[in-house]
């Protein structure tokens, strides 16, 4: 069942592509600018959580495209010695965050479920969604966690060096739209 709710774009280019193509859909749907750099980190992650990063980033974007109204946005996926620093940013119209961290959205009245699922998550990966928001100036979510102690899991006999675990660095990408380009 698990499997089937995994996107198929993980299975078939890896998270960093799949990460990449997720952005670009979201500027082709928006008139804001994105600027996005996804620095390379197939292989760090087990599969099994790679998709909670997925799920985090693709949450985090629709919440931009649904609610910000942003002129700008700004996706980092950043590869540090000891972790993952994944950033989003807009210049939208930001949110009542006390409201939405106590289970209501304060616009619509309804649970701020999304919220809620993206903190989940980021517990999983070990790591910590930090949520800072101003009405009027717009949004960042940053979460940081360790990547390091997927290699040393990985690095134990029990588990086949086949298993795609190694860390590695083919590429990266930096791009960037401009409303109307």
């Amino acid at each position: 069942m698990s499997q089937a709710l995994r996107p198929v774009a993980l299975e078939q280019v890896g998270v960093t592509a799949a990460l990449e193509a997720m952005a670009h859909q979201a500027s082709e749907s928006s008139t804001a600018a994105f600027s996005v750099e996804i620095e390379d980190i197939d292989g760090l992650l087990p599969k099994q959580l790679e998709i909670n990063l997925y799920r985090i980033v693709q949450e985090g974007l629709n919440n931009v495209l649904k609610h910000a109204d942003a002129g700008r946005v700004v996706l980092e996926v950043k590869r540090l010695p000891d972790r993952l620093s994944v950033s989003l940013f807009d210049d939208g119209i930001g949110f009542d965050l006390n409201g939405r961290q106590n289970g209501g959205d304060t616009r619509q009245g309804k649970a701020s479920l999304g919220l809620v699922s993206m903190t989940e998550r980021a517990k999983l990966l070990g790591g910590s969604l930090d949520i800072k928001s101003t009405q009027g100036t717009g949004t960042r979510l940053t979460l940081p966690f360790p990547w390091s102690r997927f290699l040393m899991e990985a690095s134990k006999p029990t588990r086949s060096p086949a298993n795609g675990n190694v860390a590695r660095v083919k590429r990266g990408s930096l791009w960037s739209t401009r409303p109307g380009s």
